[in-house]
Formats: C-alpha cells, structure tokens, sequence
C-alpha cells in the first residue's frame, strides 16, 4: 500500500476503533507479565507504555493506529486477530526498547 493509503487507513473511525480495543487488550496482559529473567529497563520500559496506553487511551490509539497501519499489512477489512499480532508486534518499539534493554547480563 501506498503511504497515503497507510495514513488514510490510521484515520478510519472503524480501524481505529478495532485498535483501541485491542491496544488495550495487549497493555493489559502487557502488565502482567512476569518479570523473571528480563532486565529491569525492559520489564520498566514495556509497563510504562502499557500505562500510558491505559490512562490515555486517545494519545495512544493516534500513535498505534498509525504505527500498525504504516507496516502495509493491514486493511480496512484485517482481522481482529491481524491486528492484535500487528499491535504485539510493534509494542517493544512503542516501548522504546533498545537492543541493550533486551539482553540479559550474565
């Protein structure tokens, strides 16, 4: 898809409804998540864009719709299961992780 398709498919009330639902299904179990074997600035990093997602549910739907839609996967008509993974799929960016944050020292 081209780029304007990408933004015009971020602003469509039905796709953006779709990933405010699902984004808060990710921060949700996001914030679950076991911190057993992760580096303190991963397991901060990831819970802190699952709060942001939660206690500011516009901001981040504005972010994440245009985050899943800009892969080109996506269409107005992708599966909810789709999107979820694309959701999933881009959360450690959300994140602002970094390659140093996922490594475990030894």
């Amino acid at each position: 898809m081209a780029a304007i398709d990408n933004y015009e498919l971020a602003l469509d009330p039905d796709f953006r409804k779709k990933v405010r639902s699902l984004m808060l299904k990710s921060a949700l179990a996001v914030s679950g998540e076991s911190d057993t074997n992760k580096q303190d600035a991963f397991i901060r990093k990831r819970a802190n864009a699952a709060n942001f997602t939660i206690y500011n549910q516009t901001n981040a739907m504005d972010i994440l719709s245009h985050l899943v839609a800009a892969g080109g996967a996506l269409t107005g008509v992708s599966t909810d299961n789709d999107i979820e993974f694309t959701i999933n799929s881009v959360w450690d960016d959300y994140s602002g992780l970094t390659l140093a944050d996922t490594e475990i020292p030894e």
